[in-house]
Formats: C-alpha cells, sequence, structure tokens
C-alpha cells in the first residue's frame, strides 16, 4: 500500500493530474488510478516509468527507502562509477571534504 500512497502523493506534488502521468508513462489514466487505490501493482517496467516521471527511485516509489534520490543525482553517481579507480577516489575524497565542510557550517 506503500507505493498507491507514495505515487498519489508524488503525483499532487509534482502538479500532475492522473491524465498528465498517464501520458508520461504511456499508460491510460485509469490504470494510474488503480495503482494509486492500491487495487493494482504496476510491473516493474511501468514502475520504472512512473518513477522516471516522477524524479524518484523505484525503491523510493515502493516505500522501500525514505530519501529521495532524484535523476540528478543517480546520473552524477552513475557517471562517478564509470571513472577509473584513481579518479573515483579523489572524487570521493573532495566530497567527503565538502559534505565535511558543509555540515559543519550548519551546525
Amino acid at each position: 500500500m506503500e507505493l498507491a500512497h507514495r505515487l498519489s502523493q508524488l503525483r499532487k506534488e509534482k502538479g500532475l493530474t492522473q491524465q498528465a502521468l498517464a501520458e508520461l508513462t504511456g499508460t491510460h489514466p485509469n490504470v494510474i488510478g488503480k495503482y494509486e487505490l492500491g487495487l493494482a501493482i504496476p510491473s516493474v517496467d511501468m514502475a520504472g516509468k512512473l518513477a522516471h516521471a516522477l524524479n524518484v527511485s523505484i525503491d523510493y516509489l515502493a516505500g522501500n527507502d525514505d530519501i529521495i534520490v532524484d535523476n540528478r543525482l543517480m546520473d552524477k553517481i552513475k557517471s562517478l562509477l564509470k571513472l577509473p579507480e584513481d579518479v573515483k577516489n579523489s572524487v570521493m575524497y573532495s566530497l567527503d571534504k565538502l559534505i565535511g565542510k558543509a555540515k559543519g557550517s550548519i551546525a
């Protein structure tokens, strides 16, 4: 039931109608309605399309994760993973420093 709730909530937060979300995912608005009511469960393929349209991970949409990782961040992570190991380590080191500095300025 978590998927139904999150799907409905995210769609409304994004200002999308069921019709608009259906168009973005290539399905019918009635199907979106059934997903939101918990009367149907999307296939893995459709869950991916819904997550992409709503700019969240499938894990977040399904309720397996409470952290929203948007597509922009995920694209950067994918790019990082393709780098040579030494470059990846340098980037991670830099990120650790930047995150530490940001945490210090928030406290």
